[in-house]
C-alpha cells in the first residue's frame, strides 16, 4: 500500500473512534446522522489540511509521526468533558483551568504520538490499533440499529401513507401544542414570581378554556409525553411497560395509540418540533433549517473551540452555535396555512413540541441571552439552568407568549373551527428541592412535586365539548377527551395519578400526591 494512504488512514482512524465513542455513549438520544457525518468529515478534512501544510517541514520518514500526532491531537481535543468532570472532582474547576488542561492534554498526546511513531512500520501498527478501536466503538451502534430495525419490523406499525379507515368528514382539525416545562399560572406566580394572568386572559378572549388545576402525571419529558400519547400510565410504582429507550423514541416518532387512532379516523398526521421525531409514520414534518442537531452541538462543545469563541468573539459564537436555538415556532407560523390546506377534505392532527421555555435561553424580546455561551461552556443542563434563574425563565415565557399569540392567530385565521390544545409536559423547577438538581433519589419534596406537575392547559373546544373538560384534567386523559369530543363517543377518564422519577437512566418511579 502506498505510504500516503497510511498517512491519511492514520489521520482518520482516531477522529472516527472519537465520534463513534460519543454516539455509542449517547444512544439514548435521538441521533441525527447527517450532521454528525458532516462534522466527522470536517474533523478529518481539517486534519488532512494541517498535515499537507506541515509535512514539507518533516522528512519522509518523520511524516508518519506527524500524521499520528495530528490524529491523536484531534481525538483528545474532543475529550474536554472528561477534563471538566475531573477538575470538578478535585474542586479545581474554572473556565481558564479547563482551557489550560485541555490544551496541555492535546499537546502532550501529540508529542507522545510523534515520538513513538518514528517510521512507516510503526504507523501501520498505529492504523491497525486505531481501526480496531473504531470498530469496537461502532459495535454498540450497529447492534442498536439492528435491534431498532428488528423491533420496527415486528411492531406491525404501518406507514402514514398506508391503509387507513374510512376518511372522516366534517371533523375538526386538531392542533396539540406542547410547550415543554411551561408552568400553570398560579405555580409561576408562587415559584417563579411571574404574573402570567394577562396571557391567560388573552387566551380566554380567543375562546380558550384555561384549566385551573391541570397537572402532568410525570415530571420528566421522556415519561410524560410517551404516556400522554399512549393514553395510559407507562411508568407506575407497580412496574413499567417500557424496557428500553428505543421504546420511548418509537412512541414519540409516531408508533403510539394516539396517532393510530387519528389515522383510523382518517386524519393525516403532521409533526413539528425536531427532525428526530419525524418518521415514516408522519404525513408531514416541519424540520428546522439549521445545521446543528443536539448531538452535533454537544460534540462540538466537548472541545475548547466554542468556549474560546464565546469569550473572544461572542457575536460569532451566537451566530454559529446558537443556530440550534432558533425558534421553530416561526417556521410553524409561516407554514401553518400550507399545513391546513395541504390535503383538502382530509382532517389534520398537528403535534408540535417546543423547547424554548424548557431551555430558558431567550430574552423577553426573543433575542438569545448574552450569558448563554458561558453557561454552555459550563455544560449546565436545562434543569440546572432553569433552577438557577427565575428571571431567564420568565423572560423566555414572555417571549414564547408573544410567539404563541401570533401562531394561534394564524391558526384561527386559516382554520376558524380548529380544536386547539395548548399545554405542557411538566412544570418548572424553582422550588428548594428542585434546585438540588435531579440527584441520587426520587424527587418527592412536596413543593417540588406541586410545582413540577402544575402545568399550563388551555383548550379551544367546540361549545358542545366544553362540558366534558374537567378542571383537574391530567395529561394521560387529554386525548381521551379529544377523541370523545370529535367522535361524540363516551370516554371514561383514568384516575389521576402522579409519579416522581428515580435518576436517569432508570425508569423507576414513586407515586406521590401534589399539594
Amino acid at each position: 500500500m502506498p505510504r500516503h494512504l497510511y498517512h491519511f488512514g492514520a489521520l482518520a482512524v482516531f477522529p472516527i473512534w472519537t465520534v463513534c465513542s460519543f454516539v455509542s455513549g449517547n444512544l439514548s438520544e435521538l441521533i441525527q446522522w447527517r450532521p454528525l457525518l458532516i462534522m466527522t468529515a470536517a474533523i478529518i478534512g481539517f486534519g488532512v489540511i494541517v498535515f499537507l501544510v506541515l509535512r514539507r517541514f518533516f522528512s519522509t520518514e518523520r511524516r508518519a509521526g506527524l500524521a499520528a500526532a495530528i490524529s491523536v491531537a484531534l481525538s483528545v481535543l474532543f475529550m474536554m468533558n472528561l477534563f471538566r468532570e475531573g477538575l470538578r472532582a478535585v474542586n479545581a474547576y474554572s473556565h481558564i483551568m479547563l482551557f489550560i488542561v485541555s490544551v496541555l492534554a492535546v499537546a502532550i498526546a501529540a508529542i507522545l504520538a510523534f515520538v513513538l511513531i518514528r517510521n512507516i512500520g510503526r504507523l501501520k501498527g498505529f492504523v491497525l490499533v486505531g481501526g480496531i478501536m473504531a470498530l469496537a466503538a461502532s459495535w454498540p451502534i450497529a447492534a442498536d440499529i439492528f435491534i431498532s430495525l428488528d423491533r420496527t419490523d415486528k411492531s406491525g406499525a404501518t406507514s402514514a401513507s398506508g391503509t387507513r379507515g374510512a376518511q372522516a368528514k366534517n371533523l375538526p382539525n386538531v392542533y396539540y401544542l406542547i410547550i415543554d416545562a411551561y408552568g400553570r399560572a398560579d405555580a409561576l406566580k408562587d415559584y417563579a414570581g411571574f404574573d402570567n394572568t394577562s396571557f391567560v386572559a388573552d387566551l380566554d378572549g380567543l375562546g380558550f378554556q384555561t384549566l385551573g388545576n391541570a397537572r402532568s402525571n410525570y415530571m420528566k419529558t421522556h415519561m410524560s409525553i410517551p404516556s400522554t400519547l399512549s393514553m395510559n400510565y407507562l411508568f407506575t410504582s407497580e412496574g413499567t411497560t417500557i424496557q428500553k429507550w428505543d421504546d420511548i423514541w418509537n412512541i414519540m416518532k409516531g408508533d403510539n395509540a394516539v396517532v393510530r387512532r387519528f389515522q383510523e379516523l382518517g386524519y393525516r398526521y403532521v409533526f413539528a418540533g425536531g427532525a428526530e421525531w419525524c418518521s415514516k409514520l408522519t404525513d408531514g414534518c416541519i424540520k428546522p433549517p439549521g445545521i446543528w442537531s443536539r448531538a452535533t452541538w454537544q460534540l462540538a462543545h466537548n472541545t475548547p473551540v466554542p468556549g474560546v469563541m464565546a469569550y473572544a468573539f461572542p457575536g460569532l459564537y451566537q451566530t454559529v452555535f446558537t443556530d440550534q436555538w432558533r425558534f421553530e415556532m416561526d417556521d410553524v407560523t409561516a407554514q401553518i396555512g400550507d399545513i391546513v390546506g395541504g390535503a383538502p377534505g382530509v382532517p389534520l392532527f398537528f403535534l408540535y413540541h417546543e423547547l424554548a421555555v424548557h431551555d430558558a435561553i431567550h430574552n423577553a424580546d426573543c433575542s438569545i441571552r448574552k450569558d448563554l455561551g458561558a453557561e454552555e461552556i459550563d455544560k449546565i443542563d436545562h434543569v440546572e439552568r432553569m433552577a438557577a434563574s427565575t428571571n431567564a425563565y420568565a423572560e423566555t415565557v414572555t417571549c414564547v407568549n408573544s410567539k404563541l399569540k401570533t401562531l394561534i392567530a394564524r391558526i384561527l385565521e386559516s382554520d376558524p373551527k380548529a380544536l386547539i390544545v395548548l399545554t405542557a409536559d411538566h412544570g418548572s423547577a424553582f422550588s428548594p428541592h428542585g434546585k438540588t438538581g435531579e440527584g441520587a433519589t426520587a424527587l418527592t419534596g412536596a413543593a417540588y412535586v406541586d410545582e413540577r406537575t402544575a402545568i399550563l392547559a388551555s383548550w379551544k373546544l367546540p361549545e358542545a365539548c366544553r362540558k366534558i373538560l374537567p378542571d383537574d384534567l391530567s395529561l394521560v386523559n387529554n386525548f381521551g377527551v379529544i377523541f370523545s369530543c370529535i367522535s361524540g363517543g363516551p370516554y371514561e377518564l383514568l384516575k389521576n395519578r402522579y409519579f416522581a422519577h428515580a435518576p436517569a437512566p432508570s425508569f423507576d418511579v414513586l407515586e406521590v400526591l401534589p399539594n
